[in-house]
């Protein structure tokens, strides 16, 4: 799984891309199994900053990729 840092190299929209053409192969349909998984393609100050937001700030993998883009 490509893995995102949160610092120069890969953008936010690369990282996004390479997480779904990985994803697509592994069939999810529940959301918090979407996010649990896209977790494990964040380190270091990324996966900090998603560790951090107030449970249950993002309700869908919509509002996932709104809030990760944004950041």
């Amino acid at each position: 799984m490509p893995k995102f840092i949160g610092i120069e190299g890969v953008i936010a929209e690369e990282q996004l891309e390479a997480f779904y053409s990985y994803a697509d192969n592994l069939y999810i349909s529940e959301n918090d199994v979407w996010m649990s998984v896209f977790v494990q393609s964040l380190d270091r100050e990324a996966r900090k900053w998603f560790r951090e937001l107030p449970q249950r700030y993002i309700k869908d993998i919509e509002a996932l990729d709104d809030a990760f883009l944004k950041h």
